[in-house]
């Protein structure tokens, strides 16, 4: 955990295809066993077998040369919702009970989530707009671990699933795409109705009670001091979590720092070409015309612009007290700031890193468990003035 704490991952460098409105893009294949019942319905000891099952085939693969398996029994809460945060595992697993787990890769770029939802959930996520290059590379992880696992497997409906809409491929690709300038001039909402017509959706990001992670909206400010939901009764903080279904995503009037999903809906019907080519298409459209948005806006607006970047990052570096919502806001000016030339001497990897590292389980990870919400602001003020000081 200490080193998956200290480490980057890859995909946050930035330097993928179109990156500066494509922040990630994500394969996953959901796959169940066929001598097994869905993991819900699972005993503990069958799903240990399960687990056993699928590490022994890891393991004569030869991935453990290049990765590690964290049994999730094994861990404490705030370390298991850290795994959710960044990204490594979805929600389905940290609400999932029983024996259960998930194999990462030393980049943090391969992801094997063992008895969530379904019994196997393979993930490959990558920076920028590189979908069918991770397409490639789960499809041929998913044959490799084939050859070993019989799948639970229809010649009519195709790969059976815990969830209707993962049955037939069981592939969900999506990337997350960061569109003010679209959002500014009220224009995403035409883009719900185009990606609906593609078979495919378009969410809002929203933060999530990281104590609970059941995707529902948290309604009190990150610096109330009232007790809000939480399993352990003790002060929740704010996160995004990643799920398969869209459940931990809202509205698109609910994005939060310009941050949109974009996904397949179904995965019946069509072959994995073409769910991966038709999200391929959708992104790259919406991202030429973010791109085009944001032409005209330093065409037409550029001093209103330039005050909202420069506002941006004036707080960024005098900060005290900074909330989840208002920090991911932030980050939003300053990665536009960044793309568009108005701040130098910063990356896309500053902003990416900072939209993971300033969630609570990542802070608490780094300066202990028992910190309220006034701490965890703090905290994530200090993380926004190291990173944009004056002096780069």
């Amino acid at each position: 955990m200490q080193t998956l704490v200290e480490n980057v991952a890859a995909w946050l460098v930035g330097d993928g295809p179109e990156a500066g409105v494509a922040v990630a893009c994500q394969c996953t294949l959901v796959r169940n066993l066929a001598d097994f019942v869905f993991p819900a319905r699972c005993s503990d000891e069958e799903k240990r077998s399960i687990e056993q099952r699928v590490n022994a085939v890891l393991a004569g693969l030869g991935l453990f040369e290049s990765g590690s398996y964290c049994s999730l029994a094994d861990l404490e809460a705030d370390q298991v919702r850290f795994l959710a945060e960044r990204r490594l595992i979805p929600a389905e697993l940290v609400t999932a009970s029983g024996p259960r787990g998930a194999y990462i890769s030393a980049d943090q770029g391969t992801t094997i989530a063992v008895n969530g939802s379904d019994h196997l959930c393979l993930t490959m996520t990558g920076s920028g707009l590189q979908i069918q290059d991770l397409w490639t590379q789960v499809n041929l992880l998913d044959d490799n671990i084939g050859r070993s696992l019989d799948y639970a497997f229809s010649e009519r409906f195709g790969y059976l699933t815990a969830s209707l809409g993962h049955t037939g491929t069981g592939l969900k690709v999506s990337a997350i795409l960061h569109l003010p300038a679209l959002t500014l001039s009220n224009r995403v909402q035409g883009l719900v109705a185009s990606a609906r017509a593609r078979g495919q959706a378009v969410y809002g990001f929203k933060p999530t009670l990281s104590g609970t992670a059941s995707g529902s909206s948290a309604q009190a400010s990150d610096l109330d001091l009232e007790e809000t939901a939480s399993e352990e009764g003790g002060y929740a903080g704010r996160a995004f979590y990643s799920d398969l279904s869209g459940a931990t995503y809202g509205d698109i009037g609910e994005a939060y720092g310009d941050l949109y999903l974009l996904t397949n809906l179904a995965t019946l019907g069509a072959s994995e070409e073409e769910i991966v080519f038709r999200l391929r298409q959708g992104a790259t459209g919406i991202i030429a015309q973010e791109k085009k948005a944001r032409d005209a806006l330093r065409r037409e607006k550029p001093r209103q612009l330039e005050d909202q970047v420069a506002r941006a990052l004036g707080l960024a570096r005098n900060v005290r007290l900074l909330g989840f919502d208002e920090g991911v806001s932030l980050l939003s000016a300053l990665r536009l700031g960044v793309t568009t030339g108005l701040i130098e001497g910063y990356s896309l990897q500053d902003a990416n890193e900072l939209l993971l590292a300033s969630q609570a389980a990542h802070i608490r990870m780094r300066i202990g468990p028992d910190c309220d919400e006034w701490a965890l602001s703090a905290a994530r003020a200090d993380l926004f003035r190291a990173r944009f000081s004056q002096e780069v």
